[in-house]
């Protein structure tokens, strides 16, 4: 995965194309420069800004392709101008890589009002930059600066991406090459990547579609949606939903409130949430691993628990049912641990349920002894369900 070093104090200046422009905004006075260039890169492509949009994409041809707006809002044209001007985008090639970084006037502002990023909303990101502590808000304070960059970039095939900001949407799409991306604010969508991929955001949503490569997802605050991935998915959210469909490798989530829901998984699963409930479906894997401290376990899949899947599964609740889905070629031995709750199974297979040991042990033999299963619940059911039931 890429890794992005500080950069130094030897910055390669290039000439760039500018365009002035006055438009109405929400500030009495707007501007706005645009900057394209075109580059050969062998290497990587390294970003780095403090507020704006970024959309990525794959290059047609051997060049990657930048454009760049930087925007700058005041109360005077003088007072916007100086902003606009105060804001260098600076390029390096370096030893094959690219290097694109914004270099805000931090000397004069530390604290830069974005008011495109979720319209009407109150959101205020603080973090370093630049080795500066920077603050940016959708607020537009007396002691803020209205700046930011929106980039567009076409990227080479096989080249490696980093991004970095701290507050804005960023999509990417198409890329070949490994891709780390990194947001202070904001959703991060990526789409046809064939390489690895992280993607962090504080707060906001992430949201991955045909992954051929590894997936590693952090969200502070915000749903995770992953689908369609050829490799394996870790992902973790402080507080949001999970959704995982359709993955080939073993999959781990953690989530710290929020329900997790992971569908047509083909390796091993361990889900770990505070407080949700889990829901699990068409799955193939070995292991299976659920935790929630505060909620119910729905497992819909039979394959888990005949031979010769001979799973291995932990199922572990505080508070809620375990509901595991089987059908009539059930092999499974069922240790149940809990505080007040019982095992419920339909009429059906009241004949293939033997019960083992004492009546302290509470261990279960159903149709064979194949699969593995304990489930642990401080107050809650095993319920056994029969397909079609």
């Amino acid at each position: 995965m890429l890794r992005h070093s500080t950069l130094g104090n030897a910055i390669l200046l290039v000439p760039i194309a500018l365009s002035l422009s006055i438009s109405p905004a929400r500030s009495e006075s707007s501007l706005t420069r645009e900057v394209t260039r075109s580059f050969k890169v062998r290497g990587n492509v390294s970003y780095l800004n403090i507020a704006g949009a970024v959309t990525i994409d794959a290059a047609t041809g051997d060049e990657t392709n930048v454009r760049a707006v930087v925007h700058a809002a005041g109360r005077t044209a003088e007072e916007a101008q100086e902003l606009l001007d105060g804001l260098d985008l600076r390029f390096e090639e370096k030893a094959g890589d690219l290097i694109i970084e914004a270099h805000y006037p931090l000397d004069q502002h530390r604290k830069y009002h974005y008011p495109e990023f979720r319209p009407n909303s109150n959101s205020t990101t603080n973090s370093s930059y630049d080795g500066r502590r920077v603050t940016v808000t959708t607020r537009d304070d007396g002691d803020t600066a209205t700046l930011w960059v929106d980039l567009e970039m076409h990227l080479q095939r096989d080249t490696g991406l980093y991004v970095k900001e701290l507050m804005g949407q960023i999509q990417v799409s198409a890329v070949q090459g490994s891709v780390s991306v990194e947001n202070g604010a904001g959703d991060i969508t990526v789409g046809d990547v064939r390489g690895e991929l992280a993607a962090e955001t504080g707060s906001g949503n992430v949201e991955v579609q045909r992954q051929r490569g590894a997936v590693l997802v952090d969200t502070g605050s915000g749903d995770v949606m992953v689908n369609d991935v050829e490799g394996n998915v870790n992902a973790d959210s402080g507080s949001g939903n999970v959704v995982v469909a359709k993955a080939t490798g073993n999959v781990s989530v953690d989530t710290g409130s929020g329900d997790v829901e992971l569908r047509s998984i083909r390796g091993s699963i361990d889900i770990e949430t505070g407080s949700g409930d889990a829901h699990i479906s068409e799955v193939e894997g070995k292991m299976v691993s659920v935790g929630t401290g505060a909620g119910s376990i729905q497992v819909e899949s039979p394959a888990l628990f005949r031979d010769p899947a001979a799973v291995r599964a932990r199922f572990d609740t505080g508070s809620g049912d375990v509901i595991l889905l089987v059908d009539e070629q059930v092999s499974m031995m069922l240790q149940f641990k809990s505080g007040s709750g019982r095992v419920r199974s339909p009429r059906a297979l009241a004949g293939r349920i033997e019960r083992l040991g004492d009546p302290e042990d509470r261990r279960y033999r159903i149709g064979g002894a194949a699969s593995q299963v304990l489930v642990d619940t401080g107050a809650g059911d095993v319920v056994i369900k029969l397909v079609d039931e």
